[in-house]
């Protein structure tokens, strides 16, 4: 009943969209979480400690998870991303023998069954945000599940926490291709005007992804863009040359994304674009401290309670830090002036100096 005609016909615009596209598409799938508060609120028997998980030791809740794919799959997916472990887990007296990597690989091991003897050929991937990879006893359930399901992400690389080689270890240990979150990953602001942030992520993610191909990975998402930010874009078709040729060279392939997103009309151009996007860059994460690999957000993020949301990555700074950032990208507003006019894509360039102006201001309001 929550999805009435209009709104079908918006999703199978979308699945068009990128079939003819040559892409994939993928529902995300909680597994007997996220979006399940009506079934217990009106089922309470179906959870048993965890008020927003059902018990997967009570046979109906199996019943219901299997109603929910039904329902997700009537649509012509690819695939699904499977999801079990961000709301908790079940604590109860048939559940808690399982420790939690335990827990979690049965839940998907058995999701991923289920999906396969009905719709075989469907990629399924298991995202553990929740379910942290850092116990070296699990690997052997790990293993098990990685039987059943495409490929494991551990987004952000909690497996490095089990010791030196341990990732190397699960990697191998898998049938399907284990990754990680492609480096540092901006997670865009949901309420914000697409013009008041400039934060790519290119170059500063060589390094990482370089790492992880060498222990063995062979998946990596990119999480979240928006390419209503150039610098969004500039991330996005820069991160998808890199993930495809991981031993490349990653200068030329920020070159061609830059190009490819503002199409300048001259090398001179071209070369201050790249400038302008590899300091930008540089002026943020050589000041602030973000992780080597997971996701972080520009504001208050989805339960931010303030309005308007805060800028929580510049937060991120001390007060000289920001400072030096905002002279950074004032360097790089200069820089981008003396080009402007040179750039084919004109909506783009307009949209980056108001990008960099917005971004400098605010860094600069800060310190007031």
């Amino acid at each position: 009943s929550c999805v009435d005609e209009e709104r079908r016909e918006r999703i199978y615009r979308v699945l068009e969209a990128g079939h003819v596209r040559g892409l994939e598409i993928h529902s995300g799938l909680g597994l007997y979480s996220w979006g399940f508060d009506a079934i217990i609120e009106t089922h309470p028997e179906l959870s048993r400690t965890n008020r927003v998980v059902m018990c997967p030791s009570v046979p109906e809740a199996r019943e219901w998870m299997e109603r929910v794919v039904d329902f997700v799959m009537e649509f012509p997916f690819d695939g699904l991303n499977m999801q079990s472990a961000d709301n908790g887990r079940c604590e109860c007296e048939d559940c808690k023998e399982l420790s939690t990597i335990a827990y979690h690989a049965r839940l998907n091991a058995g999701a991923a069954r289920y999906i396969h003897g009905r719709w075989p050929g469907k990629r399924l991937i298991v995202d553990n945000w929740g379910c942290p990879f850092s116990d070296p006893e699990g690997l052997s359930y790990l293993a098990a599940m990685g039987k059943d399901v495409g490929y494991v992400i551990d987004h952000n690389n909690s497996a490095s926490e089990a010791g030196e080689g341990f990732r190397r270890r699960l990697a191998q240990a898998l049938d399907c291709p284990f990754g990680t979150l492609a480096g540092r990953s901006v997670w865009p602001p949901q309420r914000w005007p697409r013009h008041r942030w400039f934060l790519p992520t290119t170059l500063v993610n060589v390094e990482y992804v370089k790492g992880l191909y060498a222990d063995g990975g062979r998946a990596a998402e990119q999480f979240v863009t928006s390419l209503a930010n150039p610098s969004g874009e500039v991330t996005l078709r820069f991160m998808g040359k890199l993930l495809a040729d991981v031993e490349g060279d990653a200068e030329g392939m920020l070159r061609a994304a830059v190009k490819e997103t503002y199409e300048p009309r001259d090398e001179v151009t071209l070369d201050g674009l790249v400038e302008v996007v590899r300091d930008a860059e540089e002026a943020y994460f050589g000041n602030a401290d973000v992780p080597e690999v997971g996701l972080f957000y520009v504001d208050g993020g989805l339960t931010c309670e303030q309005e308007p949301n805060p800028a929580v990555y510049l937060e991120r700074m001390s007060e000289g830090e920001r400072k030096d950032y905002a002279r950074g990208i004032a360097e790089c507003a200069a820089i981008f002036a003396k080009i402007e006019d040179g750039i084919g894509q004109r909506g783009k360039a307009e949209l980056t100096a108001r990008c960099l102006q917005t971004v400098r201001e605010e860094a600069e309001r800060l310190e007031r």
